[in-house]
């Protein structure tokens, strides 16, 4: 990492008179990546409790393409947008 992204801290620590600015980049990329990886692992916590706050189906209702059960009329077809063209 230090090799890419802080490239120039290796510069910056030669010099005596920039040595203290080169510790502190090295704080502040270190910081950096502590963080960034903390938002990594909270993303997917925050997507794996999303999917739990789904709301489940009522039972018996029936979903969007299911066939007309027993004793259903067809005008329930229209309610839940099926049309049929005869």
């Amino acid at each position: 990492m230090s090799d890419s992204a802080g490239a120039m801290i290796s510069g910056l620590s030669e010099n005596p008179q920039t040595a203290s600015a080169a510790d502190a980049a090295r704080d502040a990329m270190s910081h950096a990546v502590q963080l960034n990886g903390y938002t990594c692992a909270a993303l997917p916590a925050l997507g794996m409790l999303a999917t739990l706050l789904i709301p489940r189906p009522k039972a018996g209702a029936r979903q969007w393409g299911e066939e007309q059960g027993p004793g259903e009329t067809a005008d329930s077809d229209v309610t839940a947008g099926k049309f049929s063209a005869s």
